[in-house]
């Protein structure tokens, strides 16, 4: 941000020298051309690194030719209109006015999620896009009208009378005439003619007025919707907040026994409602508005109690999170989406365990909305990386080759669900551990299974074990435990997995 604020004071203070210079009409004192020289050398430098880092915005995040995409942004395109011209003249010629445009995203820092004032504009005009493409058909059509209708009365352009095939000279009066020109001041109209004039005047008036309305009224409903996005933005900070806290206290104190840094798994309603003072109306609304709180409709397998509740889940990457600790010992997971509290089971071993961790948050093969309805467990990409695939999937697939491309020997945790319906709460299974040591560990714990390994073709970890990781551990955690409306179950089976990562992997 104290960069962004010093090109932008950059920005100002050579529009301002030009301004000034050009005003008294005198020449640039060469101490300013020096400035004005190494202004543009800085937004040189910025630029270099704008192209250097393009790669991690969305937009230009695949493809082999990112980098020029990006150098065809029409923003950055002005940017070198300005940057050339002024290293080339030694400073002598300042066209830092082409990097006006970039003054508005000064706005970036006073509204919520980079609405600057710029893209209010834009989105107003864009949103009018179709109304003010049939004002402008109507506008024609009323000119092409009123033209062959003038040129019908008055016989304009035909020296034998009137000609519907000679009407151009009518089109061209009419067109005037809209715009405002005195050309028809010194014309020989009959009264029917300048009756015809004056209605599409009228009309004209009219049409030409509607889109300037539209954007304007769009402009407010965007104006209005910004304010809006913004009280969502702070009151999804205070739901984020309030999972920080740890309760009952009982379970706080048990978590701080057990050396556990930790996040609440859930927010119910009820205390959103009555301890937090939120509307559920507004809740409902952060939650459509932001993918970082998540609400979740839960049914406990053991007891059948259904609830309502919050989860709030980090997302940096298109199919979810990445945090890479630089660490040879990865959490990998896939059914986040579909399972409550599986995102916050998972993203606590990661912490504890200081692993890296890539996690699909917003994808499942049973999502009611198309959109959001990918397999990231098994999936026909992950055996041919030719097939079909979507950008989701295909980033999240790069991240697992980068981490283990960068780090050979790294350890891969698989986390994933299973059925309340097995006896068991944990099933275990390894590839390439000491199978003994294995066993060894989760015979320290009641009802944990470990299972013989065995991966299709078509699933996530047979598309790791092609890389080549140094060793796989797979842990499923019934969804008993996952779901169960009992805090304290839900921690200690937590501290139970944390612990059998540490017994095995040490």
């Amino acid at each position: 941000m104290l960069f962004e604020a010093a090109f932008n004071a950059l920005i100002v203070a050579n529009i301002a020298i030009e301004i000034y210079y050009s005003y008294i009409g005198a020449e640039t004192p060469e101490l300013l051309r020096y400035f004005v020289l190494g202004s543009g050398i800085a937004f040189g430098v910025e630029m270099l690194c704008r192209l250097w880092a393009c790669v991690e915005l969305d937009d230009y995040r695949t493809g082999t030719l990112r980098r020029l995409l990006y150098m065809l942004s029409p923003l950055v395109i002005l940017d070198l209109a300005a940057i050339f011209p002024i290293i080339l003249s030694g400073g002598a010629i300042n066209t830092s006015f082409f990097r006006i445009f970039r003054l508005f995203e000064l706005g970036n820092y006073i509204s919520a999620r980079d609405v600057s004032p710029l893209t209010l504009v834009k989105k107003s005009i864009t949103k009018r896009i179709p109304e003010i493409i049939i004002i402008v058909c109507i506008l024609m059509t009323l000119i092409v009208f009123s033209a062959f209708l003038f040129n019908l009365v008055e016989g304009v352009g035909s020296t034998s009378g009137s000609s519907l095939y000679s009407a151009l000279p009518s089109i061209e009066l009419v067109v005037q005439m809209l715009a405002g020109s005195d050309a028809l001041e010194t014309a020989t109209i009959s009264d029917a003619g300048q009756i015809i004039l004056n209605a599409t005047q009228v009309m004209g008036l009219f049409l030409i007025g509607l889109p300037s309305a539209f954007v304007t009224g769009s402009f407010v409903a965007e104006l209005q919707g910004t304010n809006e996005l913004k009280r969502l933005r702070a009151l999804e900070k205070t739901l984020i907040r309030a999972f920080e806290v740890i309760n009952p206290i009982p379970i706080r104190k048990y978590c701080e026994e057990q050396a556990l840094t930790v996040r609440a798994r859930e927010r119910t309603l009820d205390d959103v409602r009555y301890r937090m003072g939120i509307a559920i109306e507004d809740v409902e609304k952060v939650a459509a508005a932001f993918r970082t709180i998540k609400l979740r409709a839960v049914k406990d397998p053991a007891t059948g109690s259904k609830r309502v509740t919050l989860e709030h889940v980090v997302i940096n990457r298109p199919y979810g999170v990445f945090e890479d600790r630089t660490v040879d010992r990865l959490i990998l997971a896939t059914q986040n989406a579909g399972e409550p509290g599986l995102n916050n089971f998972i993203d606590t071993l990661a912490t504890n365990t200081s692993s890296s961790l890539i996690a699909n948050q917003l994808f499942t093969s049973g999502a009611f909305r198309p959109e959001l309805r990918q397999n990231f467990a098994k999936n026909s990409f992950y055996a041919d990386f030719n097939a079909l695939a979507s950008i989701e999937m295909r980033e999240f697939v790069g991240d697992v080759q980068a981490v283990l491309s960068q780090r050979p020997q790294t350890e891969i945790i698989y986390v994933t669900a299973m059925s309340a319906r097995y006896p068991e709460q944990f099933w275990v299974s390894q590839l390439n551990f000491d199978r003994a040591k294995v066993e060894e560990c989760a015979a320290r714990y009641d009802d944990m299974l470990v299972k013989d390994w065995s991966e299709q073709d078509e699933t996530v970890l047979a598309m790791v074990g092609r890389l080549e990781p140094k060793r796989i551990l797979k842990i499923e955690v019934s969804t008993r435990i996952l779901r169960a409306e009992d805090p304290r179950q839900y921690w200690e089976n937590l501290v139970v997995v944390r612990d059998l990562m540490r017994s095995v992997l040490d």
